[in-house]
């Protein structure tokens, strides 16, 4: 026997298997078929099992296995096994759609204001009033115009209402104020102007026509690009930042308005060393003797040693002159016509243009 029997049986053994497994779940029917009409009506199965050659035989009763057999049971039901491992979750179901939104209820009536308002004082008709005492203290009063009627009522201290909210709201420029919450305020503005520095007094004092060109509000109110540029004074044209004046010893040679000025080298050769005509010196391009409007910024800014300028360009004589002041000084530089070359300053008072007799620069 042994292994060797085993290995001979395996074959009808699994069908024997098979067989009882099939009188489990299929009932009577497949316990027939196997035992030729007996049923296990113990609940257990018998075989007798031929020694020889592993034949399996169903019989009633394992007394029926002849010599040459050795007996052999299952039951038709084991054990019931350990509990298997939960399964995964199902996938979720899709959240179903958000009900409509009901319809808004309609608007109630509009209220009216509280002074001459209705009320009820004592059980008599009235209207309400408002006074003020000397101290400043209001008292808000039901008059029934009866003396049945409580004295006018439950009266009640109230802050003193601001003065800007009393009577009619004052005008203002290109916009309308009103009183809001107790106290005045801008209502609307008038179409291309806001209020940008939340001032009721000067009403709506921004014109947007400006943002095309104002470098403190440059594009948008509040957006000030003076000195977002590198190495630069910035202007605004078109609602965009643009290279005014570069600062003292910078230029811009790639033209690109984003880097601002971003060298220090001239960009020629050879160089040349011009006078502002008031003792201070700066390296540009163009040749000694001549004078242009860029010439004479530049004058200006090495004068001014950097000082933020108020340029301004007049005509003097057949010409035209570049003022700079500084600290309540000021130049003019005249770059165009007989006096081109000539340099005026004084402080205070209005400038003058240059004449023959003051300094010169090149």
């Amino acid at each position: 026997m042994g292994r060797g029997f085993l290995a001979r049986r395996a074959p009808r053994l699994a069908a024997v298997i098979c067989a009882v497994a099939a009188l489990a779940a299929g009932g009577a029917f497949a316990a027939a078929a196997l035992t030729g009409g007996s049923t296990a009506a113990d609940g257990v199965v018998h075989a007798c099992v031929n020694k020889t050659n592993g034949d399996v035989r169903i019989v009633a009763d394992a007394s029926q296995c002849r010599t040459s057999e050795r007996a052999a049971e299952w039951n038709v039901v084991g054990p019931q096994g350990p509990k298997g491992d939960t399964g995964p979750q199902g996938l979720q179901g899709e959240q179903g759609p958000t009900g409509d939104t009901g319809p808004r209820g309609p608007a109630g009536p509009a209220g009216s204001g509280l002074i001459g308002s209705p009320c009820t004082a004592g059980g008599v008709g009235g209207t309400v009033s408002v006074t003020f005492a000397s101290d400043g203290a209001g008292s808000i009063r039901c008059d029934t115009g009866s003396s049945s009627g409580g004295g006018g009522g439950t009266t009640t201290t109230v802050e003193t209402p601001p003065a800007e909210c009393s009577g009619t709201a004052p005008a203002v420029a290109h916009g309308t104020a009103g009183c809001v919450g107790g106290s005045l305020q801008l209502t609307s503005c008038d179409s291309g102007w806001v209020d940008a520095d939340n001032s009721v007094a000067d009403g709506c004092e921004f014109d947007l026509s400006t943002l095309q060109f104002d470098p403190k509000n440059c594009g948008l109110v509040g957006n000030d690009v003076t000195h977002v540029l590198s190495h630069a004074t910035a202007g605004c044209r078109q609602g965009q930042p643009y290279i005014l004046v570069c600062d003292l010893g910078w230029y811009d040679h790639d033209g690109l308005t984003a880097d601002g000025c971003e060298t220090q080298n001239p960009g020629c050769s050879p160089t040349y060393m011009h006078s502002t005509g008031l003792g201070q010196t700066f390296v540009d391009c163009e040749p000694l003797g001549a004078y242009s409007l860029g010439l004479a910024i530049e004058a200006a800014a090495w004068w001014s040693s950097g000082t933020s300028l108020d340029n301004q360009v007049i005509t003097c004589g057949d010409g035209s002159g570049l003022v700079g002041a500084a600290n309540g000084a000021w130049a003019v530089w005249a770059y165009s016509g007989s006096l081109a070359g000539h340099v005026s300053t004084g402080s205070g008072g209005t400038p003058s243009c240059p004449t023959s007799s003051d300094a010169t620069w090149q």
